[in-house]
């Protein structure tokens, strides 16, 4: 009987990393900074979902609070921000409450850029 309900227990346990992976949403506020020669940028990243769809949009808190609507991508852990107007794409992976990747925007380039989703 206690081999039974321990080698359950491992099991369980085993388990559970692989259920909390699949289950991570990115829905939520993130916020992350720019940094550049230029200076920085403070951008929150919003993320909703309604059914099966998301939508997302980035406020730029630094330009008087500005919306810029995005297209959203995901693909498991993968995020994928685009818009074309400004020439927006940012493809990040998801990890529980952060998210990092490159941001690219006319041109510039910020690698390892990470937002952390406000709680």
């Amino acid at each position: 009987m206690f081999k039974v309900i321990s080698t359950a227990l491992i099991t369980a346990f085993m388990l559970l990393p692989l259920a909390s992976a699949q289950s991570e949403s990115p829905v939520g506020d993130w916020h992350g900074t720019l940094s550049s020669p230029a200076g920085s940028l403070r951008l929150i990243f919003q993320v909703e979902q309604v059914s099966d769809e998301y939508s997302a949009s980035i406020v730029s808190v630094d330009q008087g609070g500005a919306v810029i609507p995005m297209m959203i991508n995901v693909d498991g852990s993968a995020v994928h921000f685009t818009n074309t107007q400004y020439d927006i794409n940012y493809q990040a992976e998801l990890n529980g409450n952060e998210m990092t990747g490159t941001f690219r925007q006319f041109g510039n380039e910020f690698p390892d850029f990470t937002l952390v989703r406000e709680e």
